[in-house]
């Protein structure tokens, strides 16, 4: 489960790379600001994907043990 995970991770990295090189979206994300501080469950397997929905208005969070907050 773990290599899967790994392998899901670099094919995922990969496709970021190969898509950021083709475009010139990355000027759009040049200024970051912390809104509001977010306080998460530690886990030891450590945070695995982080995802906000399409409004923004919610965080979503991986761990390594699979859990979802």
């Amino acid at each position: 489960m773990a290599r899967r995970k790994l392998e899901e991770a670099i094919l995922a990295a990969e496709e970021l790379r190969t898509n950021e090189d083709e475009s010139d979206s990355a000027d759009i994300y040049s200024e970051l600001c912390v809104r509001q501080r977010v306080f998460l469950s530690k886990d030891a397997a450590g945070i695995y994907s982080v995802r906000f929905s399409p409004d923004a208005q919610h965080l979503a969070v991986g761990f390594g043990n699979g859990a979802v907050q």
